[in-house]
């Protein structure tokens, strides 16, 4: 168990010498803190999605918004199941609230679907 023996180690730090031990308990304390960031993975473009659309009308605005948006759910879940979910559904229908930036680029680009 890491807990018992973080507290075990602490323990012996201690009984040896006070103040060279509180100086080994700080440099525990500040690695656990700082540990559970090291195991984060940042994956680019993550919350980012491209839509095709025909023109820059609200109804096609706002189809290319739920679009992106489920595309997204799906890239973060990874099941298209949760598609499914009332709250996502709810998400859904609300999808221009989530959305950060747009940009309409009339250069011609391929956009590979998704697997």
């Amino acid at each position: 168990m890491i807990i018992g023996r973080i507290c075990s180690i602490i323990h012996a730090m201690i009984s040896l010498n006070p103040r060279s031990s509180l100086a080994h308990l700080l440099v525990v304390l500040l690695l656990m803190l700082a540990a559970p960031s090291c195991f984060g993975l940042q994956v680019e473009g993550l919350y980012e999605y491209r839509v095709v659309v025909e023109n820059e009308s609200d109804a096609e605005r706002n189809r290319a918004f739920r679009d992106a948006l489920e595309a997204v759910l799906l890239k973060v879940t990874g099941e298209r199941r949760w598609l499914q979910s009332p709250v996502l559904q709810q998400a859904i229908g609300n999808a221009q609230s989530y959305v950060e930036a747009i940009s309409y680029s009339s250069e011609v680009e391929e956009i590979l679907p998704d697997v």
